[in-house]
């Protein structure tokens, strides 16, 4: 079996291929570049868009050369700009926060460099670095997306998005692995990656930079609507958001509603920031039927979010109402909700307070 390898240079995608390479499957490295479009990233800093392209380069040619594979690099530049980016910038500038991982998962890497690969390569599955698992349901005919053996570092929460026909070729070698055997495998057959620093951040500048939009001066209220201070761009602001208001006050302050129409930030305590019902609209399911009866499962609103017990309820095919058991801070609208049934991932949807 041919296997196309999304390779980063860093030691997961590293040593994912290097795994498959050494079970006996012809494997090739592919790496996409997203540098079309300029950024003020910190190049010294290993984030998916900012990196040095030359570094990069650099590290997946060592790694390709020690496992014993071919590397191509596919343009796709111009794709991560229209979808990435664009979403991106729409999302922050009409006050919602956006995940770009998650789009880019499904539409980019998992989609375009995964069919360029089938296409041009020959390639009969794509497989990454990502820490979850994957397995095909018996009863349910269907395949199932699942938390890695590592817990912390699972990234089940970012590829709750691929449909079905990506998961059936898609191979995650490292879900049964922890991070420190993987370590150890890199270690051990002379990959540099082991010890370099990782980072999932999505880029290493201040995002601003890529908005493309000038300062704009406006007010920050508490929810009695009294002017507390000023900011220069709501999208510099999320739900949730507690640092860098720059205001003084008897208590800890948080952002509560983004009002980029009105050019204003509202600001409440952590009581008045509590949600316990919004919507997770665009949902995507994976391992359980849309019907509209009540079901218990556990929800991760933010990458690092640990989860929460609630109830949801399938209102429409791709709109789910979430009902929390317990009320919780920083619940901002444009993140991913991602419902799980212990280890398994139900599916996920984009946070809406209204329907």
């Amino acid at each position: 079996m041919k296997i196309a390898v999304g390779m980063s240079g860093g030691v997961d995608s590293s040593v994912a291929a290097f795994l498959l390479s050494r079970g006996g499957h012809e494997v090739v490295g592919v790496t996409m570049n997203v540098w079309g479009v300029s950024g003020k990233a910190d190049s010294s800093k290993n984030t998916c868009f900012g990196q040095n392209k030359d570094i990069r380069a650099v590290k997946i040619h060592e790694a390709c050369k020690i496992i014993g594979i071919e590397s191509v690099t596919f343009d796709l530049s111009r794709e991560f700009s229209d979808v990435v980016l664009s979403n991106f910038r729409s999302e922050y500038l009409s006050g919602r926060t956006p995940n770009p991982c998650v789009l880019c998962n499904s539409k980019i890497k998992f989609g375009f460099l995964a069919e360029k690969a089938r296409a041009e390569l020959g390639a009969d599955c794509f497989a990454t670095g990502h820490y979850a698992k994957i397995e095909f349901d018996e009863n349910g005919r269907n395949y199932k997306l699942l938390k890695a053996r590592d817990l912390s570092k699972d990234q089940s929460y970012f590829l709750y998005s691929l449909n079905q026909n990506q998961l059936s070729r898609t191979l995650f070698p490292l879900g049964g692995l922890l991070k420190e055997e993987t370590v150890e495998i890199a270690r051990n057959n002379g990959f540099s990656s082991w010890s370099e620093p990782e980072s999932q951040d999505f880029y290493s500048g201040k995002y601003s930079d890529l908005l493309n939009t000038p300062p704009k001066k406006g007010g920050i209220f508490d929810t009695d609507k009294t002017l507390l201070g000023y900011h220069w761009g709501t999208w510099n602001f999320t739900v949730g958001q507690r640092h860098g208001l720059k205001i003084a006050h008897s208590e800890p302050l948080y952002v509560v509603s983004i009002d980029p129409k009105n050019n204003s930030i509202v600001v409440g305590t952590r009581n008045e920031s509590l949600k316990r019902i919004f919507y997770a609209k665009e949902f995507n399911w994976l391992s359980a039927n849309p019907d509209k009866s009540e079901q218990k499962a556990q929800v991760k609103l933010r990458a690092a979010h640990r989860g929460s017990s609630c109830y949801f309820y399938a209102e429409e095919d791709d709109l789910v109402k979430i009902i929390l058991d317990c009320p919780e801070p920083g619940i901002a609208e444009g993140q991913s909700a991602v419902i799980y049934d212990d280890d398994t991932v139900i599916g996920g949807g984009i946070i809406a307070y209204d329907s």
